[in-house]
């Protein structure tokens, strides 16, 4: 595997890439009417439906091109409701029962406010979701845009973006397919438009239309400050969830653990050349083997990247064997990184019962205290006489007992014995005490009778002596 390995590696390495001009982030959330995640019913209002705008909302919506049906509208005391060109708004008061529609309240949430350096407000370059919803393994402080990221403003131009009260940088910003510069954004955020879209002081945002130029590759947030990434970090933490695993990790520019594996690795040269191999590494380990696995590749330092790998779903710990099968392919195979490979990888899944560490040692202590138990409660009982029945307990080969012919007279037993009579499974008398009742004539019978029992003893008779 290693012979096939450096192999690829060394074609890779004579490839020609084009380095990386940055990143795009786009943001998602809008106050379009026609958008079904504006709505608290989750879709888009139906003709019978009574329309409800938050009373205090400013924000400006926007209304879908064609015909736009209602039975009622609340406006709210300040906002916009925004026609299409080719759009109409139909009012008519009354219950249409042709069918298809109930009618019901409806109510508008898009007037939320949304923060810049919240997260979950950027998607991908085409808008996409995260890979991965919650197991993305992209880290948080890198899902907001970066200095050198181009930002991309769509879905009609409406937004409400609230903007941080720290500076930030961003390489590009284009909304609705124009690029925008310094100028043209203060200008927009004096007028109508800009009001409706931008809160918050505009002059913390600074427009650098610089890309990424670095050969190796530029950090995303590299000069982040700590504050602005516990503003970021403030937003996610509402959203972590417990990790399903034995000690969880954290890399670098996430805010919460995460169940996966993470692995540092020291490169030399070109950081897009780096990344192309290391994907390649990736994608073949994961041809060998099944590793549903989410990756992520980032570059954290001067001469340093990050790689962070996450179950695509539940965790099963299949990032974990990835990761490892990784770290010894970067100990072994010589290319562009050092001999360096810091990994970090969480414990066993964690499951109703706990993780399979824990299942185990929970059996073996149930069993424990069920053997204890069952010893104490056999030690008590037979302390008190009811304990396990000897013959429970006694081996299978028992002698056989013959029956005695047996003699004029009775035996009177004054006393119970602590012990059982083998022979006639008959409870004996305590000697000493036994004694002290007996008198000289009993003495006599039976001495009398012991001697003539021993004389109609046969074999495969007991005789009894005194």
């Amino acid at each position: 595997m290693h012979r096939l390995l450096t192999i690829m590696v060394a074609i890779l390495y004579s490839l020609v890439i084009q380095e990386s001009n940055g990143a795009i982030k786009t943001w998602m959330p809008s106050t379009n009417y026609w958008d079904v995640k504006n709505w608290d019913v989750k879709r888009i209002p139906c003709r019978n439906d009574r329309v409800i705008f938050p009373q205090n909302s400013a924000t400006a919506v926007a209304l879908h091109p064609g015909a736009t049906n209602l039975r009622e509208m609340v406006l709210p005391l300040t906002g916009e409701v925004l026609l299409a060109s080719n759009g109409d708004l139909n009012v008519v008061g009354q219950q249409d029962n042709s069918g298809g529609c109930e009618g019901e309240d409806v109510e508008f949430t898009g007037s939320e406010t949304r923060y810049w350096l919240d997260p979950a407000n950027w998607n991908g370059p085409s808008g996409e979701p995260l890979k991965g919803g919650e197991n993305s393994p992209i880290p948080h402080s890198e899902r907001v845009p970066c200095e050198t990221d181009q930002v991309v403003l769509m879905n009609g131009g409406l937004f409400q973006i609230l903007l941080p009260e720290v500076p930030i940088k961003v390489g590009e910003l284009n909304i609705e397919g124009q690029d925008v510069s310094q100028e043209r954004l203060r200008n927009m955020i004096l007028d109508d438009t800009g009001y409706h879209v931008f809160k918050g002081d505009a002059s913390q945002l600074e427009i650098t239309h610089e890309l990424c130029q670095d050969p190796k590759g530029c950090i995303c947030n590299a000069d982040l400050d700590p504050l602005t990434l516990e503003r970021i970090c403030s937003f996610e933490k509402m959203r972590c969830t417990t990790a399903p695993c034995e000690d969880p990790i954290t890399p670098k520019g996430f805010c919460c653990p995460i169940c996966g594996a993470t692995i540092r690795v020291l490169f030399k040269s070109s950081w897009s050349r780096m990344k192309q191999m290391i994907e390649s590494m990736v994608e073949y380990n994961q041809k060998q083997g099944e590793y549903p696995v989410l990756y992520h590749i980032s570059r954290i330092d001067k001469n340093e990247l990050q790689i962070v790998l996450r179950d695509s779903q539940t965790y099963v710990s299949s990032s974990v064997v990835l990761a490892q099968a990784l770290q010894e392919q970067f100990e072994t195979v010589s290319f562009e990184s050092t001999p360096y490979a810091k990994a970090m990888y969480s414990g066993d899944p964690i499951t109703s019962w706990g993780s399979a560490g824990s299942i185990v040692f929970k059996i073996l202590f149930i069993s424990a205290i069920f053997v204890v138990t069952a010893l104490t409660v056999n030690c008590v009982a037979n302390q008190s006489g009811r304990g396990i029945p000897v013959e429970l307990i006694q081996p299978s080969f028992l002698f056989a007992r013959f029956e005695n012919t047996a003699a004029d007279g009775e035996v009177e037993i004054a006393q119970k014995s602590s012990f059982q009579n083998p022979l006639f499974s008959l409870v004996g008398q305590d000697s000493t005490r036994a004694l002290e009742k007996v008198t000289l004539r009993e003495l006599e019978e039976l001495d009398n009778l012991s001697d003539e029992m021993s004389s109609q003893t046969t074999d495969g008779t007991f005789s009894l002596e005194e």
